[in-house]
Parts: C-alpha cells; structure tokens; sequence
C-alpha cells in the first residue's frame, strides 16, 4: 500500500459497499489481479463482494437463423463446456460457453429476453 492508501483506509468512515459506519471490523479490500488497494470495508462485506465471472454477449437474433449458426460452428470447439436453454431443437433462449482453466464463461443470450438470469 502506498502512503496515500494508508490514509485512506485510515480515515475511512463507512464501507464502500454497504455505506454503514465502520468500527472494529475494518479490512483492506485490493484488487485480486494487481494487488492495489481499492477501499475499507466491513470483513462480512468483503468476503461477500465478487466480481462476476459470466460475460454477457448480447445478440439481436440469436433465438432464430444466428443462434443455429452459432451453436453449430460452436459444437466444434473441443475441450468447453456448453449449457444450452433451447426453445425447440433449432431454436435458442440462451447458452454458455465456459473451459475449465479459464476463470470465466461466456453467457450468449437474446436482445428481447429479459426472463433469463445471469
């Protein structure tokens, strides 16, 4: 941490998060990628803060042609892991695309469907 972080974290008088004042149960959250530091929280909040690792891909028609020649050029990727919420057997609300040693997934969903949850 740098001076300036120390007396930030010093001086902080409400989690970042939560925004209720902070007494005795005060930790430094920092940046799992770079190790920066990036606030004072409570403990409870900063074992609970994640950063999601589903990326959204939004498509305009993904439920008709595009999503059937999306999933059949995706079928032939080796080695991922596919989740598929299909409507009929050529037709798509959604899929994931994910690997194993990546640390994210990708979640290729509709325009006009706001039904499915991330």
């Amino acid at each position: 941490m740098t001076p300036q972080d120390e007396l930030d974290f010093r001086s902080a008088r409400h989690c970042s998060i939560c925004r209720k004042a902070l007494k005795g149960d005060r930790v430094r959250d920092h940046d799992h990628q770079n190790g920066r530091y990036r606030a004072a929280l409570h403990s409870s909040c900063n074992l609970k803060f994640r950063l999601s690792k589903k990326i959204p891909v939004v498509f305009h028609n993904l439920e008709n042609c595009d999503g059937h020649l999306i999933m059949q050029e995706i079928g032939k990727l080796k080695d991922y892991e596919i989740s598929v919420v299909p409507t009929t057997m050529e037709k798509y609300v959604t899929f994931s695309l994910s690997k194993k040693n990546l640390k994210f997934s990708l979640i290729l969903l509709t325009a006009f469907n706001s039904l499915v949850p991330l």
